[in-house]
């Protein structure tokens, strides 16, 4: 089977893809270079793709600077999302999956969460929140979030990954040093700022295990 991921960064979300179906063929699409990913990579224009056809599975993280709540207004221009998912709900592939921030004003088919899919550090008493949101041709289960119950716990929300390590940022959570970023989102790969626009590779992981297990592509 083959995936193609749009929009892929350093390769977070292809990472768990890649776990849950180890032999999936997997190309990833970004208009900048991406020298960490570690699948195939094209460097190009994910809007200027000719055809989506041959893939199984396709997945697209539309930049998402325009929808996260403070970030400047100068990105707001950036409006990939209802075009990503137009032009897949055009598509025939077995799977596809649109990825964003919970900041977008449109309502996601489903909603994970860091702390829901085991993105937690007992040791370092840490849990990620990460909410996103998610489009797909596929019925997901939502796991219910579990922000709450590790904040009762003691434990601390990791933030983004982009500034100094150990730091607190209002509004943003503890920003753990990105050896500890890392092991907590599980890309272990990436440097900080490839950490801030990731989603861990568990989200896609738990994606493709719940279509596994309730459908198969004929043929």
């Amino acid at each position: 089977m083959r995936l193609l991921d749009l929009f892929c960064g350093a390769g977070g979300a292809a990472m768990g893809y890649h776990q849950a179906m180890p032999d999936l063929e997997i190309t990833g699409v970004d208009i900048h270079p991406q020298p960490h990913y570690p699948f195939n990579f094209i460097q190009a224009d994910a809007n200027e793709l000719s055809t989506l056809s041959g893939y199984d599975i396709i997945h697209a993280s539309p930049p998402c600077e325009g929808h996260t709540v403070g970030r400047w207004t100068e990105h707001d221009s950036y409006d990939l999302l209802h075009q990503a998912i137009r032009k897949l709900r055009e598509n025939d592939s077995w799977l596809w999956v649109v990825e964003n921030v919970t900041g977008v004003i449109w309502d996601g088919d489903f909603i994970l969460c860091g702390a829901a899919m085991g993105n937690v550090l007992d040791d370092d008493r840490l849990y990620l929140k990460r909410h996103r949101k998610f489009w797909s041709n596929q019925p997901i289960v939502e796991p219910e979030c579990r922000c709450r119950s590790y904040k009762h716990q003691g434990y601390r929300c990791a933030g983004l990954y982009g500034g100094n390590g150990g730091q607190h940022h209002q509004g943003r959570g503890y920003r753990p040093p990105a050896s500890t970023g890392g092991r907590l989102m599980g890309i272990d790969w990436m440097n900080r700022r490839e950490m801030a626009q990731a989603i861990p590779p568990s989200y896609t992981r738990h994606i493709l295990t719940e279509v596994m297990n309730v459908s198969w592509p004929s043929g």
